[in-house]
């Protein structure tokens, strides 16, 4: 199979991953403000709403974490699909350069 050039924007890439990972790192600091400051804000408060605002809170943590931990891992995706681009440019480089000269590294 004969190799093909790759068309792979890696500034583009990095960037995506870079906000992916800035976006993820913000959202654990407000998450962990949300939870340190839970004590305070619901210090004298009591009733029905209480309880909805403690289970909502729960659910906006773990709902959070979850949404922090998926744009980390797509970070990394875009991040090792840029390796394998790189690493595919480079074969199709070497087989132009062997079909240029076959006597050095061509079959």
């Amino acid at each position: 199979m004969t190799p093909r050039p790759v068309r792979f924007d890696h500034g583009a890439a990095e960037e995506a991953a870079n906000q992916l990972l800035v976006t993820a790192e913000s959202l654990v600091e407000a998450l962990s403000v949300l939870e340190a400051d839970r004590e305070v804000v619901t210090e004298d408060w009591q009733g029905r709403f209480r309880t909805t605002f403690d289970h909502e809170l729960g659910r906006t943590v773990l709902g959070g974490s979850f949404l922090a931990g998926t744009l980390q891992q797509m970070a990394a995706v875009i991040r090792a699909r840029a390796l394998q681009a790189k690493a595919a440019q480079a074969l199709y480089e070497q087989w132009l350069q062997d079909q240029e000269d076959p006597g050095v590294g061509g079959r």
